[in-house]
Formats: C-alpha cells, sequence, structure tokens
C-alpha cells in the first residue's frame, strides 16, 4: 500500500466516523433541530451541530479531494533486439542468395515490419480522431470570481439560460455535476410558478452576510432542495467563498 492509500485510507475512516456521529446527533436531537429550523427555538442546535460535526465532516471531505495523485508506474524499459554481430548466434555467417544484406535494398527490407506498425498505429490514430470528432466532450465552464454569486445565477435563469446557470451553481457550492442540475431545476420550477422565489436567493445573501446560518440553511432548503450533510456542506463553502470574495 501507497503512502497515499495510506493516508486515503485514514481519512476514509474519519469520515464514516465523523458521518455515524451526524446521523446518531440528528437523530437524538431532531426536535429540537426542527424547531430550530422552524424559528419555534433559539437554543442554536443546527449551528451547534455544524460547528461540532459538520464542519468537520466537511474538512475532511476537501482534504479527500486535494490528496496528491499517485506517483506514475515506472516505463519498463525496451525490449532488446538481438545482436547481429559475428559473435551472435543469430548472425548468418552464409547468406543465401535472395539475402539482399550490403545491397541497396537492405534497409528497406529490414525496415519493412517497423514501417507496417507504424502504418497500422496511424490507422487507428485517425479513426480515434474521427469518433471523437463524432462525439466530442462538452467543454468545462469556468467562471471568474466575480461571476461565481447568487446574482449571476438568478440572471442566467431569467434569460433562460438553464444548463449555464447549472454549471455556476455547482462550482458556487462545489456539488457534483448531476445534483448542481437537480438543485437548479428545483428552482426553476419554483421560479416559474413564482417569480418572488429570486427575492428568497437575495435573502439568503444577505442572512449569509450577517452570519444567521440557520436562516441560510433553511433557504438552502427552500431554494435547491439542500438538506442534512449536504445542505452542511454548502454553508461551509459559501463561508470560505464569502470571506474571500465578499457580495457572494
Amino acid at each position: 500500500m501507497t503512502r497515499r492509500q495510506q493516508a486515503l485510507a485514514l481519512l476514509q475512516q474519519a469520515r464514516d466516523i465523523l458521518a455515524e456521529r451526524l446521523v446518531e446527533r440528528l437523530l437524538e436531537n431532531g426536535d429540537e433541530l426542527l424547531n430550530d429550523a422552524r424559528g419555534e427555538s433559539f437554543c442554536g442546535e443546527i449551528e451547534a451541530t455544524f460547528e461540532q460535526i459538520g464542519s468537520r465532516l466537511g474538512h475532511v471531505q476537501q482534504m479527500l479531494g486535494q490528496l496528491p495523485p499517485d506517483e506514475p508506474p515506472a516505463v519498463p524499459p525496451p525490449p532488446a533486439f538481438p545482436d547481429r554481430s559475428a559473435s551472435s548466434p543469430f548472425h548468418d555467417a552464409d547468406p543465401k542468395p535472395n539475402d539482399l544484406r550490403g545491397t541497396g535494398s537492405y534497409r528497406g527490407q529490414e525496415s519493412a515490419p517497423l514501417a507496417m506498425s507504424f502504418s497500422q498505429l496511424s490507422a487507428a490514430g485517425s479513426g480515434m480522431s474521427e469518433r471523437l470528432q463524432a462525439d466530442p466532450p462538452e467543454p468545462a465552464v469556468l467562471f471568474a470570481p466575480h461571476d461565481l454569486n447568487f446574482s449571476r445565477f438568478v440572471e442566467r435563469v431569467e434569460q433562460g439560460r438553464v444548463s449555464e446557470a447549472a454549471d455556476l451553481l455547482t462550482e458556487l457550492l462545489e456539488l457534483p455535476s448531476s445534483r448542481g442540475t437537480e438543485c437548479t431545476m428545483r428552482f426553476v420550477e419554483r421560479w416559474k410558478a413564482d417569480r418572488r422565489a429570486a427575492e428568497q436567493v437575495d435573502r439568503l445573501r444577505s442572512e449569509l452576510a450577517v452570519g444567521a446560518h440557520n436562516s441560510v440553511l433553511y433557504l438552502l432548503w427552500e431554494c435547491f432542495g439542500l438538506q442534512g450533510i449536504e445542505s452542511l456542506q454548502a454553508l461551509q463553502t459559501l463561508r470560505a467563498r464569502a470571506s474571500r470574495h465578499p457580495g457572494i
């Protein structure tokens, strides 16, 4: 087992322990957590759970994604060709009549198998190129830091650029691509039913700015359907981004 694999195993074990602790905490204090989410209690159960367990779990998840790659495997040396010197058992001391050594055709005769190999490789490469051109991968959408905010997300939804909005939300909240699309479609459906859904996103930004984390968690559920560990990790990501780029 390599050093990276050992580190990966430790982080995975830590993640599993923290996830189990989080599940137990949520089940034991379910009523207090729901009352906190409804605003019926000011005990701060959601924030306490996040600070004690959720934030640590998020840190472990980030470290899992930041481990350096494994060292590339050693490339085996090329195979040795037989020695054609006079002392080699492969040396033909008595050339046959059709032996072309010493003539101008020797190089071409000897290189024919090699030339055929290159031709086959070239044909294979051409076929692969044609397949890639027929079905090219979708280019990744990269956003400048000043574009990674909820205002830009809402603008793209209002302009009908839903796919780009999903890419932006995926990067903004550091979600898996499929999950970012699901969250975007949830918001789009709510926005089509009631244009005031955009106001909730503005409220999310305001609550994040003043550190009202319970309200942020509630709005992440209302706007995008995030809950549990997902919402805690999204909150941690937003807090980190807001510290680097205020006005998120």
